[in-house]
């Protein structure tokens, strides 16, 4: 009956799955249909060479032009999850375009460089998805290490929508594991597909109780049994690499209902890399309400955060009222009775982010910029976004 029920769970999961995910991306359009002139633009395609990242960094690197590009700034943008090749080659230009129409320049007036990173997430799995983004960021990172000896660009900015979020944040997990890690000027997630704990750190105090024995103590008239307490203190796998860069730009929506939906079934029934890392102690089955799910793209809750464990309850006695009918008790959406509490555990969490320069985006509270997991898909609203992120990484864009 138990595994009818998650069956049954996770084929609705799947199905508001796919109901939400069927538009993920911009769908692609016609290139004679593309108006602006890709100049100082990459699209660079790891699919065919996601086992030789160091040949694949190499040979990418060997098209930059160091006598031009040195006194230029580099954007690197990556795509995000159920991404065909020909949709992340639509968005990163859509991408591009919006740039250029911007005008976005440095100080000194230098248009930057801009790369597209085209990567395996045409996978109905999010879980498969999570693993080649793993893979992809030893890409980037070997690049950027080339690139940055000698240097051959000022500025370095990293953009991850979705889940390429991870792709960006592993590869500064990537930079950090070297002897002299390598800084990055900007680091902007976009509707990021990455646990919004990773990039916390937290002090914990979970205290356990003991309901059963307490209902019989006070029934005997003896003394309650003394609660145990002890600390969860811990860090997220992001956050110590997320210390690399030197402006870290988030975005947040709170009708971003697609990172619950996908957080929901990772954390439950597939390959979730972060979570085990990100949160002590044992994982709970539901969506927004646990902190254990809550993705960097959604508003983190507000201090403190009280996560309750599972119940350790007392075995239950056989029923053989049914007799052979084997009929039961029909089951009830009651809170447990208490006297079968044997054990019950409270952690009260207080989370703090340790990054100085972390600048947080509502994208419900930005004119202009659609509210959910797709900013970037109308050209309007992906202008609007863009111009409020480089204003906030101190470029100069058009009024």
């Amino acid at each position: 009956m138990k595994f009818a029920k998650i069956l049954v769970s996770s084929s609705c999961l799947v199905f508001i799955f796919f109901a939400l995910n069927a538009h993920a991306e911009p769908q692609a359009v016609n290139r004679q249909e593309r108006i602006a002139p890709l100049k100082n633009y990459y699209l660079e395609n790891v699919r065919n060479e996601m086992d030789q990242p160091e040949k694949w960094a190499e040979s990418f690197a060997g098209k930059i032009k160091p006598e031009e590009d040195a006194a230029r700034d580099l954007i690197v943008f990556v795509h995000g999850f159920k991404t065909s090749p020909e949709e992340a080659e639509d968005l990163s230009e859509k991408m591009f375009n919006s740039i250029n129409t911007l005008k976005v320049h440095a100080h000194d007036n230098s248009k930057p460089i801009f790369l597209a990173l085209s990567w395996p997430s045409d996978t109905v799995l999010f879980g498969r998805a999570q693993k080649a983004a793993s893979k992809v960021s030893a890409h980037l990172a070997e690049f950027l290490k080339i690139v940055d000896s000698p240097k051959r660009f000022r500025k370095i900015i990293l953009i991850g929508y979705s889940l390429g979020a991870q792709v960006v944040m592993d590869t500064l997990g990537r930079l950090q594991s070297w002897k002299s890690p390598k800084k990055i000027d900007g680091v902007v997630l976009i509707q990021g597909a990455i646990l919004g704990s990773s990039i916390r750190t937290w002090k914990g105090i979970a205290t356990t109780n003991f309901p059963a024995a307490e209902l019989d103590a006070i029934a005997r008239g003896k003394p309650l049994p003394e609660p145990i307490k002890f600390n969860v203190d811990g860090a997220g796998p992001y956050f110590y690499s997320s210390q690399l860069a030197e402006k870290f730009i988030v975005t947040t929506s709170d009708s971003d209902f697609i990172l619950d939906v996908l957080f929901e079934i990772t954390g439950t029934f597939s390959w979730n890399p972060a979570a085990p890392r990100t949160m002590p102690g044992p994982g709970i089955m539901s969506s927004y309400d646990n902190v254990r799910l809550i993705a960097i793209g959604r508003p983190f809750p507000s201090n403190p955060v009280f996560d309750i464990w599972p119940p350790i309850m007392a075995p239950e006695l056989p029923d053989n009222r049914g007799g052979d009918l084997g009929l039961k008790k029909p089951e009830t959406r009651l809170a447990p009775d208490p006297s079968k509490i044997l054990q019950q555990t409270v952690v009260r969490y207080e989370f703090q982010t340790q990054h100085k320069r972390l600048k947080e985006i509502h994208l419900d509270e930005l004119p202009g910029v659609d509210n959910g997991h797709y900013p970037l898909k109308r050209e309007i609203s992906r202008r609007n976004l863009l111009r409020e992120i480089f204003a906030l990484l101190e470029y100069k864009t058009t009024p």
